[in-house]
């Protein structure tokens, strides 16, 4: 792996600057596949692209209206959103968003929601298991953040509804079954091509449905 020069970031609101530090090269070796398309590579980093202002709070995309040069050393580096504040932030609307309605602006919101969901995953990866009297598909959260949880995997179904091909049908089918729609889920993996580059994720997948299991799991 081999970082880049850090990307100066300015905040569209306040103009307080932070660095994004990209990648010149990096490589799969050591990477963690999830069923929720998650990946996990340690020579290869995931870089923010959705950031919460630490000065004002405003929340934003990166793009190329917010970014300037390269940035200081000193400067604060951007930070992943966890999954409350994705929330917070599809409620304020993203400051610098196209506009409400618009491809890109549904385009960003699918994003920002897949980004939800996978945080939200984060506290079950790597073999989570509950204890005692716990259902096994218990996810670790409170009933408020649950139901958060769900309206969340909600809102993904509808907004891939327009959208084919089997990386749609595949992210639909494990919505479903993270929702404990076992029969949807199902249903959406038959959609996919027999010889699909998926064909691993189809199976561990139907596997789950088969033993009516809702966590994300690891490839």
């Amino acid at each position: 792996m081999l970082p880049d020069k850090p990307e100066n970031v300015k905040c569209p609101a306040c103009g307080k600057r932070q660095k994004r530090t990209g990648l010149v090269s990096g490589n799969s070796v050591g990477a963690r596949h999830y069923t929720d398309g998650k990946v996990i590579a340690p020579m290869l980093p995931e870089i923010p692209r959705f950031v919460k202002c630490p000065k004002c709070g405003v929340f934003y995309k990166i793009n190329e209206r917010v970014t300037r040069g390269w940035a200081r050393q000193s400067a604060p580096e951007v930070a992943f959103l966890s999954d409350r504040e994705c929330a917070e932030a599809i409620d304020d609307g993203l400051y610098n968003a196209e506009k409400h309605g618009s491809k890109e602006w549904r385009d960003d919101m699918i994003l920002l929601r897949l980004e939800m969901w996978r945080a939200f995953n984060d506290r079950v990866r790597d073999g989570y298991e509950p204890h005692g009297d716990e259902k096994r598909s218990d996810m670790p959260c409170s009933g408020v953040e649950r139901a958060l949880y769900e309206h969340n995997c909600r809102k993904l179904i509808s907004l891939l509804e327009e959208h084919d091909g089997d990386q749609a049908c595949l992210t639909r089918a494990e919505l479903f079954r993270n929702l404990g729609l076992f029969a949807e889920c199902e249903r959406e993996l038959k959609k996919i091509n027999m010889h699909s580059e998926y064909e691993n994720c189809i199976a561990v997948m139907g596997e789950a449905c088969d033993e009516e299991y809702t966590l994300t799991v690891r490839l």
